[in-house]
């Protein structure tokens, strides 16, 4: 097991239980935007992109920027980009996945009901690849899941704490 300990979003998430992990959207990659972290569990891939407009620290034009960004239909085609990109990156540098892959995505904000919540993923799910085992790449099945930190944390076993 490795010591993985990230901050991201107002977040600390301790991945030290998994296989790997790493913040991908710390490198560099020309023309690509990648999701925050890429972990590998002993059953799957798990890309996670995390947004906290709720983060106590976040001044509140960054809030009213989250807002006005959500509300544009575009917004989930670019946090789909983030995990295409992220994925066509690790394809290109030889990654075989040899376990499903799930995206997820963290949206900490309580001001969103549950209609709410439900468009979101509606909307970034349906810019998700669905592969199938597809013969001409290792990617066997991707999976889509919208969770707030409460939810992740009792579906995954990671540590995730407010900082």
């Amino acid at each position: 097991m490795t010591n993985n300990i990230f901050e991201e979003s107002g977040f600390e998430f301790d991945f030290s239980n998994s296989i790997s992990a790493y913040k991908a959207d710390n490198l560099s990659y020309q023309g690509l935007s990648l999701i925050d972290f890429i972990i590998e569990t002993d059953n799957e891939y798990l890309f996670i992109e995390v947004k906290n407009p709720d983060n106590r620290k976040a001044r509140p034009e960054s809030r009213k920027e989250f807002l006005e960004d959500i509300k544009n239909k575009e917004y989930s085609l670019k946090m789909a980009v983030k995990f295409k990109d992220s994925l066509l990156k690790e394809l290109a540098t030889g990654k075989i996945f040899s376990k499903p892959i799930v995206y997820i995505f963290i949206l900490e904000y309580k001001s969103f009901d549950a209609r709410q919540r439900g468009k979101i993923y509606e909307q970034i799910n349906g810019h998700i690849p669905a592969f199938k085992e597809a013969a001409y790449t290792s990617v066997k099945n991707i999976k889509f899941i919208l969770y707030n930190r409460d939810e992740f944390i009792k579906n995954y076993a990671f540590n995730v704490v407010e900082i």
